[in-house]
């Protein structure tokens, strides 16, 4: 089994429906799922956060409690793997965004 390093630049389209290339992506996610793992890291899901909630990339963003819950979800799927620093670093800091909205 490989492992594929996934970037923003797939994230974003995977959680994004009005994204152009949200079917490419999701198609590609599944097809890759079957005999790969997938690493990501911190600076990554905090990119993805991010974008997906501004209002000056999507029309109708994600709320701040949507892209948590589907950021956490994504994370805690057996054939991811974050690198380097654990998940409760990242839980954290999506809860503290949420807490901000920023």
């Amino acid at each position: 089994m490989s492992r594929i390093f996934l970037d923003s630049n797939v994230l974003v389209p995977l959680f994004m429906q009005s994204d152009p290339n949200h079917k490419t992506v999701s198609e590609w996610i599944k097809e890759k799922i079957r005999e790969n793992e997938f690493s990501v890291s911190p600076q990554v899901i905090a990119e993805t956060y991010a974008t997906i909630t501004s209002p000056t990339k999507f029309k109708n963003p994600l709320s701040a409690g949507q892209a948590k819950t589907g950021l956490l979800a994504f994370l805690s799927a057996k054939e991811i793997m974050l690198v380097p620093i654990g998940s409760n670093a990242i839980e954290n800091a999506l809860k503290a965004a949420e807490e901000t909205g920023k």
